[in-house]
């Protein structure tokens, strides 16, 4: 009786246009460089309704009762077509005329478009390139800090830098920035004041359990925390290339453990102070998370805990992080999300657009539980299809608003979408 309630529920509801998000044309910035192709038009569209479990504590009887969330896709005519949008902490970020902007969660223009090139939101901040230096912008458009000491030295090469887990994004209170004709990196806090630089230490990854990871071309690594100070050196670090080019996915902390292959191109852990905590004798780990670490062993992945015993035995083709209590596994060709119990949740599935690609990372479930199936597919905690991407992928950082990229004809259309029913 309940789910026919429940589906009559849904039949009834009504699109809702309720504004979360910033919408106030007396915040734009005077001067707008940007030209909207249609600010007279506020239509939504209601694309879709699912819903997800959301487990309540029965107190008189000690057990768990399912409940149902319903979260529904409206999507947001913006008022600048550009080729991309990606947003983060209620802002979208956008490009017209080779300059770039931000969005309300409206798609109404915001942050009017006249920064080279700039990062998405993180810890009410963002980061963008202006004339010959860099400048801080905070949530309601004001420019904190400016510099030209600093360079912005992201590239738009890749849908990754649309991500908050890029270095060049605040994490702790920290950001890298480059240095103009010359070697090395900066690190400076919200306010712009330069914490350290190192000039000799390689290249940072971003910070996570108040350390950062500098490693060298090809060895060695340095364990920094928030201040500068070295904590250790590890000269036998083997460095793939792989964290220079994908560097959200290598070298970050999680839940104090740091993965990482020595020049004998086995895998071990070590915590914060640099002491060995997993031997080096796997021949892959993924990220720690929920108290498992993924491994692999003669070509297979299962899961061991924190100090190393096994608690999934190695039979996966690929495993990803644990998080939020599931975990993403490829076998087959197809993918499932297990439990810690290594019990299937979501069953084995080839999911729409590109498939399943070879790394499962960043197909984790976020807090809200919507998770991104290899950029490609947003699904629910029972494997509910939310939206699917055919060409670009979606972009998706947390929160209430997701975007991506959908067929038009012969050509890939970017469109954005509130998600209704996150809190």
């Amino acid at each position: 009786m309940k789910k026919i309630a429940w589906l009559l529920l849904m039949a009834l509801m009504v699109m809702s246009s309720c504004d979360t998000g910033i919408s106030n044309s007396n915040n734009l910035q005077q001067g707008s460089t940007t030209s909207p192709l249609n600010p007279n038009d506020s239509q939504t569209e209601k694309t879709t309704i699912v819903s997800t479990p959301n487990y309540l504590l029965d107190e008189s009887s000690n057990s768990e009762v399912e409940t149902r969330k319903t979260f529904e896709l409206v999507e947001i005519i913006p008022d600048i077509s550009g080729n991309y949008y990606a947003y983060s902490e209620g802002l979208g970020l956008f490009p017209y005329n080779s300059k770039h902007g931000f969005l309300d969660s409206n798609g109404k223009v915001f942050i009017d478009a006249k920064y080279g090139i700039c990062n998405i939101f993180s810890e009410d901040f963002a980061i963008a390139s202006n004339n010959d230096g860099i400048v801080i912008i905070d949530k309601n458009g004001n420019e904190v800090f400016k510099s030209n000491e600093y360079k912005n030295s992201i590239s738009w090469g890749s849908n990754h830098y649309l991500t908050t887990n890029n270095i060049f994004c605040f994490h702790q209170g920290r950001a890298m920035l480059g240095l103009p004709n010359s070697t090395g990196c900066a690190v400076i806090d919200t306010s712009g004041n330069e914490i350290y630089r190192f000039s000799d230490k390689g290249t940072p990854m971003r910070y996570s359990c108040d350390r950062a990871v500098w490693f060298g071309s090809s060895t060695g690594a340095t364990i920094v925390d928030l201040n500068g100070n070295i904590v250790t050196e590890i000269p036998d670090v083997y460095n793939d290339g792989y964290g220079a080019t994908f560097p959200s996915k290598r070298w970050i902390y999680c839940d104090d453990i740091l993965t990482l292959p020595k020049t004998t191109k086995l895998w071990g852990a070590i915590d914060t102070n640099g002491n060995t905590v997993i031997d080096f004798s796997y021949e892959a780990l993924g990220f720690a998370g929920d108290g498992l670490i993924p491994f692999m062993k003669y070509g297979k992945w299962g899961y061991i805990d924190y100090v190393g015993n096994v608690v999934i035995e190695q039979q996966y083709d690929k495993a990803d992080s644990f998080s939020n209590g599931l975990a993403a596994v490829k076998l087959n060709g197809e993918i499932a999300y297990i439990n810690k119990d290594n019990e299937v949740v979501i069953n084995f599935s080839t999911y729409p657009a590109s498939g399943i690609g070879d790394y499962l990372s960043d197909s984790r479930f976020y807090g809200n539980g919507l998770a991104v199936v290899n950029g490609e597919t947003l699904i629910d905690k029972q494997g509910n299809i939310l939206l699917t991407s055919e060409y670009g992928g979606i972009i998706y950082n947390g929160g209430n608003m997701v975007c991506a990229y959908r067929s038009a004809g012969d050509k890939a259309k970017p469109v954005i979408f509130r998600i209704v029913g996150i809190e």
